[in-house]
């Protein structure tokens, strides 16, 4: 019976042994997605920051806004149009139209989805 008692208790450590660094490995990932995530997100904003502040020095340099997002390519204030960190195109910013129609006046993310605080990403 003791025989029993300490094969059964070798065969459990053994497992706990083979699941232990599988589920470490399960947790971590979950910790370098969020990570990840949060990455992303602060990318978005800086990147955000970078357009809206582009458009602003455009429009106190030209009195208008620009029509799209190339033309502060062209003008110099950014060296290219960046990519969305949530959606990983340059294509997907939502632009706001100026008051008078003339430009772009705000740029937002066309990303879907929203951070864990409950932000919608369009709305950074």
């Amino acid at each position: 019976m003791r025989r029993a008692h300490r094969i059964r208790r070798l065969w459990l450590l053994g497992l706990f042994g083979l699941l232990l660094p599988a589920a470490c490995a399960l947790g971590s990932r979950g910790l370098y997605r969020q990570s990840v995530v949060k990455s992303k997100e602060a990318v978005l904003r800086e990147e955000l920051w970078i357009l809206r502040d582009s458009i602003q020095e455009f429009h106190e340099r030209h009195q208008t806004y620009p029509r799209k997002l190339q033309d502060l390519v062209a003008e110099g204030y950014v060296h290219w149009v960046p990519v969305d960190p949530m959606t990983n195109s340059a294509d997907t910013w939502i632009m706001k139209d100026a008051s008078d129609g003339q430009g772009i006046a705000d740029v937002r993310s066309g990303a879907e989805g929203k951070t864990n605080e409950g932000i919608l990403y369009s709305d950074f």
